[in-house]
């Protein structure tokens, strides 16, 4: 089986490697140069279980390779598209990177072969590039296989995560199955729609789902009331309370497919509405988090607040160094832009050219912020941390990860932690 993977980030990387783990031949394809020469050199920046072991050994056996192009390689049969799907600053899907990737499979695929696009995209996206396919005389097989992995797992997920199939036609859906039954359990799905919603589903469900959580922490801050408590004391011997556990909610997925699916039924804002107002639920934390951050910064002794933010990464469990959309970079836009005196150091466990412990970039600080639930970032012990901070500072625990509330701190710091009634408590 010959494969082209267009797309070599978090989510094309691992499927690559995975079909060359299963003896296909795999070309990988992405047009960033530096990128496809890392690859090559089996140099990778993801965390993720398993990928790079398999990874070196894909490459040692020759039927691995990365290129910028597939013009040196005509021959492909399967052309599997993972490129970006972003969002505009309104909402708006930026189609370009899926065009480009098709375009990239159309200007070499032969008559009867397969593209499968395992982006997540808009209902719709797999049956328009078939009708651009046939309108232009060629007959390729198109068919959607929405990637279910998570960031951290994404290798070792191909091969235990069914891969939900859909297909323009029955055979554009018998064809994508066999190609993928190589790496673990498929179900092929009604149609390629199903297939394109049923993901879209999956990650507005989750969203939808902190949303709720989020916006109740909020209001136990709001009415000075634990909700970690509140949440405990509810869940106990009652079986009908559930609630997801309260924090930011990033990354390059749930941020943006609230959004895919309203474009998936344009001009139906009424049927996407509770997953709009979700996505907005989410993003007050950052509002609330900013606003009182910046409160503590203005009354920060001298010209220059300090502020330390812990934890870059959009999530710490299972650590990934992928930072799209995490609290830390959007906290240092909205603080840069809010307080531009401000001094922003930063820490991340898993980055790769750190400068300085965590220590290190605490000591002096008026602020700190710990903004992920990586595992040395929740190792930090409070005491330790207001101990080299300056006197009169915050820390701000915004991960959401349950903790017990610490008392009389070192310096006279304050301790603020999301949905325990102190977040935007005024000193």
């Amino acid at each position: 089986m010959q494969i082209a993977v267009i797309g070599c980030g978090a989510i094309g990387l691992p499927i690559a490697v995975a079909f060359a783990s299963r003896g296909a031949e795999v070309l990988g394809v992405d047009n960033d140069a530096q990128v496809i020469a890392k690859l090559a050199a089996a140099d990778t920046q993801l965390l993720d279980d398993g990928l790079q072991e398999a990874m070196k050994r894909s490459l040692a056996a020759g039927n691995l390779r990365f290129d910028q192009s597939l013009g040196r390689y005509p021959d492909r049969r399967v052309f599997v598209l993972a490129v970006p799907t972003p969002v505009n600053d309104r909402g708006g899907w930026i189609r370009e990177s899926i065009d480009d990737a098709f375009a990239q499979a159309l200007s070499v695929a032969q008559d009867d072969d397969l593209v499968v696009i395992k982006s997540t995209v808009p209902v719709g996206t797999a049956r328009s590039l078939a009708t651009r396919s046939r309108d232009i005389g060629r007959k390729l097989h198109i068919a959607a296989c929405p990637d279910r992995s998570i960031a951290g797992m994404s290798f070792r997920d191909q091969f235990a995560v069914p891969h939900i199939i859909g297909g323009v036609t029955d055979h554009a859906a018998e064809m994508a199955a066999k190609a993928f039954a190589r790496l673990g359990p498929v179900r092929v799905v009604t149609n390629v729609e199903m297939a394109e919603l049923l993901k879209l589903f999956a990650n507005v469900q989750r969203d939808v789902m902190f949303a709720l959580a989020n916006q109740f922490a909020l209001v136990c801050d709001e009415l000075d009331i634990a909700f970690d408590e509140l949440v405990s004391a509810a869940k106990e011997e009652y079986p009908r309370f559930d609630i997801a556990r309260a924090g930011w909610v990033g990354g390059p997925c749930l941020t943006k497919d609230a959004y895919l699916l309203a474009e998936s039924v344009p001009g139906r804002l009424d049927l996407v509405s509770l997953a709009l107002c979700a996505r907005e639920a989410n993003l007050a934390i950052l509002t609330r988090a900013t606003h009182a951050i910046v409160a503590c910064a203005m009354r920060a002794p001298g010209a220059a607040p300090m502020i330390a933010i812990l934890g870059l990464a959009f999530k710490g469990q299972p650590p990934t160094r992928d930072q799209r959309g995490s609290m830390g970079s959007h906290l240092i836009a909205a603080l840069r832009k809010e307080i531009s005196r401000a001094v922003i150091r930063t820490w991340d466990p898993e980055a790769m050219k750190q400068q300085g412990t965590a220590l290190e970039t605490v000591e002096g600080a008026d602020i700190v912020v710990m903004a992920n639930d990586h595992s040395q970032v929740r190792a930090l012990a409070p005491t330790k941390l207001a101990s080299l901070m300056r006197p009169g500072g915050t820390i701000f625990e915004l991960s959401g990860a349950p903790r017990e509330m610490p008392g009389n701190l070192p310096n006279n710091v304050d301790f603020r932690c999301l949905g325990n009634g102190r977040l935007a408590s005024v000193n």
